[in-house]
């Protein structure tokens, strides 16, 4: 707090210091500014990079090896950061500077995100450079393991040329609901017992599920006890007396009979039944286990299970190559095979450990066959030897485990960053599109110095017309900075006309060498305005909405009064998520034609296709007088009244009264696929009232037709 001092880490370091000698990696993460490192306005990033490289140098330095890596800020593309994601990316690279500076060993992550993988945040970090910054990826989900697979899919497609490592410092679970009984803290609430089973088979599940994928590493969340949700989420691995839950000895006996050890794979096991081999550096061989639940097979996260049954299964891990019902056992060769895996004889005896690790002693029968007994938790059988994977796991590269610094071409000292004036810009899509309003919008264009060295060089612009920027080479002091009064405007598309949406590209090159890019998508919004035209969507049936929500209690209806659509939702538990996004199908050309929107004018089957903004009129009322909101998207749909949101452009919630919304759609890509949207907000109150009308698309206007003859 104090900006004349030094960073006051004497008991934080010592805390880390305890985890460190007993072999405990802590990850530090920088979160939150002080006032007057941000001008003490509502912000969550610093105003000068040199000031935030100075903070994390110190820092890092006062920390030294108590800190394994250090990772700079949370969840920044959803509500835990206020600015844009070009702002971050300068800032992350400042940070990342200094944290090297202060300990070149440590590596440095990324924020967690947390939005799709295939959104605009994660593009917009990447085009900025930010990349070059950071020694591994880091992601944070809450989904079912099944969808695992597609998601590591999605993240390692976009992060394409980076070729980085990923790591999972969050990841939990909400399966088991919305906790049901009194906490000892007065207004929480707390797992009964069959809850805390829930996530004590969830937690070892989930972490083989993502070590099957190649992450380098996964962090559950998480240790402590704490509450969200009005108290109604109960998180921890501890209770609130300090006593352990069942997943907090699933974790341990996880790490104690694998921890040391490299995943090859899944086995071919029968039906029901899942098991996964790990080798030791020994060269003997340990598998986990379990009989398959719906924990395993469900398609969301948000799904509740409990109590369940533990569905016993008993699995016949034989010499002969064959199991229970004549499936090929794990690893096994066909009867008959000489060549078998060294399974038991009947004198020998296994270590077989349960979920929270009882250990018992497991003997084979005597032809050998090992029967192994398997529910719906996770066990271990360990000693065996010659088992091979199915499936082979992806391997996490030393890198990906430890994280690596790589060499750069650019020069990395030299930061990039753009100021926005406010009275002349809006932030949309998730704070991923600068909105340009009126004539002359005015930004600053910076370039940071944070080396040692007095550096020179040139500017170079790409994208829009930057008036303002020097075409002379400038000079930069040690961890100084210049700045530039610009104005940019759109690159002419033609006679009499321009084009509205744009990406303003800006680069530095100091001594030869080339700086990492600043990225700024643009919409200049008075040419759009000027000369787009309007097309209404067809919304004022009822009947086109479906529900999509966490309510217990849902009505829709045609408001003739407002000229609406109005939807009544209202929750009971304070415990539960309270989101509501009910979902618009979207007419074709032809059906929209019928009911009086010009489809004639539709360039394709979809109305959303060629458009570049969305509009519509909203308003809310909810039994809690700030009538506030957590979030409020608009999100496209592929996939008829289903399939997953393929982005959340975010939009100004809603307030007591009608106002106009505006959504861009220029960054969007495949709006010819686009066939529903679903449009709603995350209230804070447990009753909502949503009004919803004039729903359109704004699209550039069609060339006039040549009427002229040869």
């Amino acid at each position: 707090p104090n900006p004349d001092a030094a960073p006051d880490c004497v008991k934080l370091a010592a805390n880390a210091a305890l985890f460190r000698d007993r072999g405990i990696g802590v990850s530090g993460l920088f979160y939150g500014t002080p006032g007057w490192a941000c001008d003490n306005i509502a912000r969550k990033l610093p105003t000068d990079l040199g000031v935030l490289y100075r903070s994390c140098r110190d820092i890092a330095a006062a920390f030294g090896d108590t800190i394994a890596d250090w990772e700079f800020f949370n969840e920044p593309d959803i509500g835990f950061l206020s600015e844009p994601v070009w702002e971050y990316a300068a800032a992350l690279k400042a940070a990342s500077l200094g944290f090297k500076a202060g300990n070149p060993k440590a590596p440095v992550l990324c924020a967690g995100l947390c939005t799709t993988p295939k959104g605009f945040y994660l593009h917009g970090l990447l085009a900025n450079g930010a990349a070059s910054y950071f020694d591994a990826f880091n992601y944070h989900t809450y989904a079912a393991p099944s969808q695992y697979p597609s998601l590591i899919r999605e993240i390692r497609s976009a992060l394409g040329d980076a070729d980085l490592p990923i790591w999972m410092s969050e990841n939990g679970t909400n399966f088991e609901g919305p906790a049901r009984l009194d906490s000892v803290r007065k207004g929480f609430k707390a797992h009964s017992p069959e809850q805390e089973l829930v996530v004590a088979e969830f937690a070892p599940k989930s972490q083989i599920a993502l070590q099957m994928q190649g992450l380098g590493r996964s962090f559950f969340f998480l240790l402590g006890a704490y509450s969200e949700r009005g108290g109604g989420k109960d998180w921890g691995l501890l209770r609130r007396d300090g006593t352990a839950k069942p997943a907090y000895a699933a974790l341990a006996t996880l790490t104690r009979e694998v921890g040391d050890a490299r995943l090859l794979g899944a086995l071919d096991t029968p039906a029901g039944l899942r098991a996964y081999l790990y080798e030791h550096a020994d060269g003997s061989q340990t598998i986990a286990f379990w009989s398959e639940s719906p924990l395993d097979t469900a398609a969301i996260g948000n799904d509740v299970f409990g109590p369940e049954p533990e569905l016993a299964r008993t699995w016949m891990l034989a010499a002969s190559g064959i199991s229970q019902g004549g499936t090929k056992a794990p690893g096994g060769s066909s009867e008959g095979d000489a060549r078998r895996a060294s399974l038991p004889s009947s004198g020998q005896s296994f270590r077989l450990v349960d979920l929270c690790g009882a250990v018992s002693e497991l003997r084979p029968l005597s032809d050998g066959t090992l029967l192994l007994p398997a529910t719906r938790f996770p066990a271990y059988v360990s000693g065996l030897h010659g088992l091979q994977a199915a499936t082979k796991a992806r391997q996490a590269s030393r890198a990906e485990s430890a994280g690596s610094a790589k060499p750069s071409a650019i020069e990395v000292a030299i930061v990039p960053r753009v100021v926005l004036d406010d009275a002349d810009f809006e932030i949309s899509n998730n704070k991923t599109l600068a909105v340009a309003k009126g004539d002359e919008p005015h930004l600053r264009v910076q370039f940071w110095n944070l080396s040692d060295a007095t550096k020179t060089g040139t500017a170079e612009v790409a994208g829009v017309l930057l008036d303002g920027l020097p075409a002379e080479p400038f000079t930069i002091e040690p961890f100084g900075s210049v700045e530039f009064d610009c104005v940019p405007r759109p690159v002419a598309a033609g006679a009499g006309s321009s084009d509205a949406t744009a990406t303003l590209v800006l680069r530095g090159r100091f001594d030869g060498r080339e700086t990492s890019a600043f990225s700024m998508p643009l919409f200049f919004e008075k040419a759009f305005l000027a000369t787009c035209e309007t097309e209404p969507l067809d919304w004022r049936d009822p009947a086109k909405w479906s529900r999509n929500d966490s309510a217990d209690a849902y009505s829709v209806a045609w408001d003739e009064a407002e000229q609406a659509i109005r939807f009544d939702v209202e929750w009971t538990n304070p415990g539960v998520g309270r989101w509501f996004y009910p979902v618009l199908a979207l007419s074709p050309r032809g059906e929209a034609a019928g009911r009086g929107v010009r489809g004639e004018n539709f360039p394709g089957p979809f109305p959303l296709q060629g458009a570049l903004r969305a509009t519509f009129e909203v308003k809310t009322a909810q039994d809690k007088v700030e009538n506030d909101f957590g979030d409020a998207n608009f999100m496209l749909v592929r996939g008829k009244k289903g399939g997953s949101p393929g982005e959340w452009l975010n939009y100004t919630p809603p307030t007591g009264a009608w106002e106009r919304r505006y959504v861009e759609l220029s960054a969007c890509p495949d709006l010819g696929e686009v066939d529903a949207i679903r449009l709603g907000a995350n209230p804070r109150g447990m009753r909502l009232t949503f009004w919803v009308r004039n729903l359109a698309v704004l699209r550039p206007a069609a060339p006039a037709a040549n009427t002229s003859t040869p």
